[in-house]
């Protein structure tokens, strides 16, 4: 019991933390290709009022494992 809790803590942990891309990648195994643009966005990338998500985001951006799911764009 105690060996399985002491893994679910550590599981819970590692999901709440934060790495960089390039930490995500090696730890995974995983790669991230490219990254989404919010729909409600969109319309302003396209007409020229703001650069595109590549464009926007720092050099090394910040990931974050969702504990449960990724969320949805606006809704409640």
């Amino acid at each position: 019991m105690i060996c399985l809790l002491g893994t679910i803590t550590a599981l819970a942990q590692a999901q709440s933390q934060y790495a960089t891309v390039k930490q995500y990648e090696k730890a995974t195994g995983k790669k991230i290709a490219k990254f989404s643009e919010a729909p409600v966005l969109r319309t302003k990338v396209a007409a020229g009022k703001l650069p595109p998500v590549e464009k926007r985001l720092p050099e090394e951006p910040a990931v974050v494992v969702p504990v449960e799911e990724i969320g949805q764009y606006e809704g409640t």
